[in-house]
């Protein structure tokens, strides 16, 4: 049933696809072009060319904490958990005051067994919805 879900997904973005690489032939530093390509992969779970378009925009733009996040979770994604944790602490040091970089960065502090309530904590005070449930769950 995911499967049908996602290849649906990829069918509907498939122009889309081809028209951010058209942009990138016509400029190949065309950051939001490969940070939209990134983004599209991510949502198919082709997560290998998520990260490679994500390096592509942070090459262009190292300061965009968005794309930080979208090459943490193609590493999220590939279970290369330490990379994530790197790419979500880049993101909130760009950004101090950006909660969902703060929970992703738990996830991953999660996912190597380091500690992630602080994190998440961290998270919710900011606003970050998600990073209830998981305190309620995770964290004493």
């Amino acid at each position: 049933m995911f499967r049908k879900y996602r290849d649906s997904i990829f069918l509907k973005n498939a122009k889309a696809i081809d028209e951010f690489k058209l942009a990138i032939k016509v400029d190949p530093q065309h950051y939001s072009a490969y940070y939209s390509l990134g983004r599209l992969h991510n949502a198919i779970e082709d997560y290998a060319s998520a990260k490679k378009y994500f390096i592509q925009a942070i090459a262009i733009n190292a300061n965009d904490a968005n794309a930080y996040i979208g090459k943490g979770n193609a590493e999220y994604g590939l279970k290369d958990y330490s990379a994530a944790e790197t790419d979500y602490a880049k993101a909130v040091s760009l950004r101090p005051d950006y909660g969902a970089g703060y929970y992703n960065l738990g996830l991953a502090q999660y996912m190597r067994g380091e500690d992630y309530c602080s994190t998440w904590k961290k998270a919710k005070s900011l606003g970050d919805t998600n990073a209830d449930a998981m305190i309620s769950k995770y964290c004493k």
